[in-house]
């Protein structure tokens, strides 16, 4: 039953317009298909009391409009009272990347911690975006024309610009230098999908093909018209073996996603390969059946 509803709520996802997806559930659906008999309705609750908790706390300090001060009433709740951050291994963590175990352990990866952040200030009404960041996924406030940035996965910490430079060159190096390219507002199809990738690269690395296949797919059903994803279908069945299908996946790329550059290139390159290689097979299949 929860399986069955989970899948609902990707489905329904991957029919709204981006901006009317509520986040959580949808990650807190994601999150259920890897527990299949885990109920969503609990963690909503969860995320309801921390959004009573945050009103709270906000309105106990002075000037509790601005939005420093909202700022600092998710990183109290969230950051301190309920102790959600990051971790030295989250990125090796099978946990860390499902919010159901995030919620319940209080650890997890960057990009949810910031839907876990985003979940709570949308309930409030308050105007919250996900910013992508090269070295990892950051939360955005704005109130009145003003804006500030957290890192959910420290605590909430407020990030300011010099901040964000420091940060930058300690995961990309010294002498590399931030430009305004490198962090932008991300949709939340485009947060969902950051958290599914993090949940594909870990299966990938157990050799669980299987499994990250089906992240894919489920990352398709939220996100439809993303040819990107039709594509990974097609490298990953053919990696299982499925080469009729991973032709389909790989035709349905070509025709629908960038008609020129290198990803199209090596993407039509493979496309062959893989019809060589049925191909071989079945004029193996044919000399095998005429022998006998």
């Amino acid at each position: 039953m929860a399986e069955t509803l989970a899948r609902g709520a990707l489905e329904q996802a991957g029919r709204q317009p981006d901006g009317d997806i509520d986040i959580a559930d949808t990650a807190l659906a994601l999150a259920a298909l890897g527990r299949r008999k885990t109920a969503r309705h609990p963690y909503h609750r969860h995320l309801d009391k921390l959004a009573e908790q945050v009103t709270d706390q906000a309105r106990r300090r002075a000037g509790s409009e601005k939005v420093n001060r909202r700022a600092a009433a998710l990183a109290t709740v969230l950051g301190q009272r309920y102790g959600y951050c990051g971790a030295d291994d989250a990125y090796e963590d099978p946990h860390a990347t499902n919010l159901m175990d995030v919620i319940d352990r209080r650890r997890g990866v960057a990009v949810a911690l910031t839907i876990l952040y985003l979940a709570v200030a949308r309930r409030l009404g308050w105007a919250a975006e996900g910013i992508g960041f090269p070295i990892r996924t950051l939360a955005r406030l704005e109130h009145k024309g003003e804006r500030v940035l957290l890192d959910p996965f420290d605590e909430g910490r407020l990030v300011s610009v010099p901040d964000l430079r420091a940060l930058y060159k300690a995961g990309a190096g010294a002498e590399v230098e931030l430009a305004p390219g490198d962090y932008r507002v991300l949709s939340n199809r485009e947060l969902l999908g950051r958290l599914g990738n993090r949940i594909r690269a870990r299966q990938l690395r157990e050799k669980d093909l299987k499994g990250a296949l089906e992240t894919v797919q489920n990352l398709r059903i939220i996100d439809p018209e993303n040819p990107e994803l039709v594509r990974e279908t097609g490298f990953l069945k053919a990696r299982l073996d499925d080469l009729p299908g991973a032709i389909v996946a790989l035709e349905g790329f070509l025709a629908h996603g960038p008609q020129r550059g290198e990803l199209h290139d090596r993407t039509k390159e493979f496309l062959a390969e893989v019809r060589d290689l049925l191909n071989s097979r079945t004029r193996s299949d044919i000399s095998r059946i005429s022998d006998t």
